[in-house]
């Protein structure tokens, strides 16, 4: 005969047709776990699963590891209660929670800590008023968050009070700091054993709790941050050597500014993305701890673009360039830049007026400053010299046989240049290559002869 406490009953009474299926089918099987009372009741696993919350809520049932279980004292409060309060160990758990009254599945939750987790009941009220101390609730904390910590605390070989005021000497700081940690990034659960490691680790190499709710500003980056990346974070301010939390806030204020500045560049360059890779920002703090300034970062983006090159690696290699010349402003680059535009337009009208036609390579440039640098002409007299080459087999070659001789002459001016060339072609009795060129500059005196 199958016997059904009435107050069981009554629940039952109100329940899901699946719950009253299940609780009947575990009166008939009650050695049967999971999978047998399925199969037996012709059950969907969904339906299993939902009327086992059900029944566990409404305490009438609880599940050990694969084996659902019936609850046979039936809760009536008046009667059921009575238990727990005429034990004195309840009536000191009662005052610890002031004005709030606990239900019986409130008192069985909290005595499943003793009678399956094997927690001694002088820890119970020690784990209790910890854990109101704790929590932000205060007394109307949720029962299971008392029973998550009492688990945590079982595990730990919690078995006298001694050990118990020892865990919380030793543990009181962390626990209270992780919890905090928890509120502050918005996780709404209990640490686990591993995240309690993991955050002692932490104070191990040093960190304070200020110091690594500094750390939680850098997992902005992230749409769901989580304790394995904060600890990439935290690992990374390690090898940096940053522990404090002044330390720590401005190395991440340098690093809003530096992605502020490294996105203003990408736009700059025309990326396809805005999205900051660590590679790009290792640039950046290079150029930062070299001293580079900002607005020729900035100028080099703009050097980029012009020229159609729009990977990060590109603005580099302008500033190495430039830094390499000593270039090191806008200002300098672009006093520079007129400089090379200047020698590229009298290469081009030194190969006019020696009648070179070709493409202008670095290494004609490189002549060009060798005639006025090394030798020491100015472009006037270098430029009548290519005047004078003209029609020659090599005149290039020319240009450089006419200046190394005029500067072995000791010919500093245009004037001089000019009577020498006369003097040269005079004494030779040969009239000048250069006749045969239509456009011939003024300044050679053709007829004088």
């Amino acid at each position: 005969m199958l016997s059904i406490p009435r107050g069981v009953a009554q629940l039952l009474l109100g329940a899901p047709e699946a719950c009253f299926k299940l609780y009947i089918f575990a009166l008939l099987y009650p050695e049967g776990d999971m999978e047998t009372l399925s199969a037996s009741s012709g059950l969907e696993k969904n339906q299993i699963m939902s009327a086992c919350e059900w029944l566990c809520e409404h305490g009438a049932a609880r599940i050990d590891g694969n084996s659902f279980i019936l609850l046979a004292p039936e809760p009536a409060p008046a009667a059921e209660s009575a238990v727990f309060e005429e034990n004195g160990l309840w009536t000191v758990i009662g005052s610890l929670f002031g004005e709030r009254q606990l239900t019986y599945n409130n008192c069985r939750t909290l005595f499943e800590l003793v009678e399956f987790y094997e927690l001694p009941e002088a820890v119970l009220p020690v784990l209790v008023e910890y854990c109101i101390a704790k929590h932000p609730k205060g007394r109307k904390l949720p029962i299971s968050y008392i029973a998550a910590q009492g688990k945590l605390w079982a595990q730990s070989g919690v078995t006298t009070l001694e050990r118990a005021a020892k865990m919380l000497s030793e543990g009181e700081a962390v626990s209270e700091d992780i919890s905090g940690l928890f509120r502050i990034m918005g996780w709404k659960r209990l640490p686990t054993a591993p995240e309690r490691e993991m955050y002692a680790r932490w104070e191990e190499m040093g960190f304070t709790f200020d110091s690594i709710r500094a750390a939680t500003a850098a997992t902005t980056a992230s749409s769901s941050p989580s304790m394995a990346y904060l600890n990439s974070i935290i690992e990374n301010l390690a090898s940096l050597s940053l522990y404090t939390p002044s330390a720590i806030s401005a190395h991440f204020a340098h690093r809003a500014e530096d992605d502020k500045r490294i996105k203003e560049l990408l736009r700059v360059i025309g990326a396809r993305s805005l999205a900051i890779s660590a590679a790009q920002r290792a640039l950046y703090e290079s150029w930062r701890e070299r001293g580079v300034p900002s607005e020729l970062v900035l100028f080099a983006a703009e050097r980029a673009a012009a020229g159609a090159k729009t990977r990060f690696s590109d603005i580099d290699a302008i500033l190495n360039d430039w830094l390499s010349r000593g270039l090191l402003t806008p200002e300098d680059v672009e006093q520079h830049i007129a400089a090379q535009r200047l020698e590229m337009q009298n290469t081009i009208e030194l190969f006019s007026r020696a009648g070179v036609r070709k493409g202008i390579s670095a290494a004609d440039i490189k002549l060009l400053k060798k005639f006025t640098e090394e030798y020491g002409f100015s472009t006037d007299i270098v430029l009548y010299a290519a005047e004078c080459a003209y029609g020659l087999s090599h005149p290039l070659r020319s240009v450089d046989k006419i200046l190394q001789r005029w500067k072995e002459r000791g010919i500093s001016s245009l004037e001089q240049a000019e009577a020498e060339n006369r003097a040269f072609f005079a004494s030779r009795g040969t009239a000048p290559p250069y006749l045969k060129r239509e456009n011939a500059s003024d300044n050679i005196i053709v007829h004088e002869l």
